[in-house]
């Protein structure tokens, strides 16, 4: 049983890990413009909020989610800098994101930004490649070294022969 397990948690890595490339994107992105459709907008600037509602669809790159609401926290730009203006994006009710080649299913999302960890909440949320997929209740994946964390109802299908999500 140790053995299986070890061998499946190194599937595991292979499977959620990011690629080499992984960094280049990252930069790439930074840049692209994200485009955001939906049925209704609210902002507080206040706040630094802007929350989409109904049929929310955003667009970056290959990037792609979908969902029933999407809210982004954001923060004043300095033009002297290169930092991200978006903090945190959280998408609620019918998610689903493209990504990296990957799709991930679940009833809510949380992105932070500043350390890309993508944070998946709701029963059966899953994150597919090709025909590999894990599943869990919450799964935790970090953008920039790949780990993955997932808990509760955890269930993970991975052919080894495949290249997993990498």
């Amino acid at each position: 049983m140790k053995k299986f397990l070890s061998f499946s948690i190194i599937y595991l890595f292979v499977f959620i890990g990011i690629s080499s490339e992984g960094e280049e994107k990252k930069n790439t992105l930074k840049d692209e413009k994200i485009h955001i459709t939906a049925d209704k907008l609210v902002t507080d600037t206040q706040s630094k909020i802007a929350e989409f509602i109904g049929h929310v669809k955003a667009t970056q790159g290959s990037n792609v989610i979908n969902s029933d609401r999407l809210k982004i926290y954001y923060k004043e730009k300095k033009s002297d800098t290169n930092e991200d203006s978006i903090k945190k994006i959280i998408a609620k009710g019918h998610v689903t994101i493209y990504f990296d080649d990957k799709i991930a299913n679940s009833e809510e999302a949380e992105y932070t930004t500043e350390d890309r960890i993508l944070l998946l909440k709701g029963p059966n949320s899953k994150v597919i490649s090709g025909k590999n997929f894990i599943s869990g209740d919450k799964i935790i994946f970090n953008r920039n070294d790949g780990k993955v964390f997932v808990e509760k109802g955890v269930e993970a299908l991975i052919y080894p022969k495949d290249k997993g999500l990498n």
